[in-house]
Order: C-alpha cells, then sequence, then structure tokens
C-alpha cells in the first residue's frame, strides 16, 4: 500500500473552442481532480488545473478538428491529504466497479509533452 499522502482539489472550469476554420465559438464546462505534494496553488499549479481540463476536454470530445481557444479556471475545492487509496476508497455498503472506458492518463505531465511534441504549436 502507498503511505505517500497528497494534496486534493476539485477543479471547475470552462473550455472556450471553436471548430477549425468556423468563427463561432463555443464552450463546455468541466471538472478534474489536481494532485499534488503542496496544499498552496502556485502558477505552476494552476497551468496543471489548465491542461487537466484540457485533457478532460479532448477525451470527452475525440475530435481533432476543435480548436481550444481559452481555459477559464472558476474553482478550487479542497478535498483533503489524503494517500491515493484513500482517495479512490468505495463508500461504506458499496463497491467501486471497473469502468471499461477511455484509458487513463497514467502522468499527465507526461501526456502533455508527448502532446506538444506531436503537434506544433499554433501561435
Amino acid at each position: 500500500m502507498n503511505e505517500n499522502k497528497l494534496h486534493h482539489h476539485l477543479i471547475t472550469g470552462e473550455i472556450m473552442f471553436r471548430e477549425k476554420d468556423e468563427e463561432r465559438i463555443a464552450s463546455l464546462r468541466l471538472n478534474g481532480i489536481l494532485v499534488d505534494m503542496d496544499q498552496e496553488l502556485p502558477v505552476r499549479l494552476l497551468g496543471k488545473a489548465q491542461q487537466i481540463l484540457q485533457m478532460n476536454f479532448h477525451q470527452r470530445m475525440q475530435d481533432d478538428n476543435i480548436e481550444v481557444l481559452d481555459v477559464v479556471l472558476s474553482g478550487f475545492t479542497y478535498l483533503g491529504h489524503m494517500t491515493q487509496e484513500e482517495f479512490h476508497k468505495a463508500p461504506e455498503g458499496t463497491k467501486l466497479q471497473e469502468k471499461p472506458a477511455a484509458p487513463a492518463v497514467p502522468d499527465l505531465d507526461q501526456a502533455v509533452a508527448e502532446a506538444s511534441k506531436s503537434s506544433p504549436s499554433e501561435e
């Protein structure tokens, strides 16, 4: 059992996006979990929170023709200092079942770095 306790935050935000070559802008509200060794939220963790929302967005949309224009963070809720096992523990009287959906991203930082390498930035 992993005894490393980490700080967990629920993040909420909104992604502004459009289909490439379209003018109409759409938005979608999303949430995610930010896990880190530090409880404080410096700029590096704000950037990581935006990346988490973008990763959740792309997993949901699964469309390469979508261009993300902005990620607006709207809320952080501190969930506690706990191990991953404690965080994922099923509520009393229930059990968690595996969801056979999209594969999990094991390391967000690595996934973002690989995505940056494969698609050139359009700045």
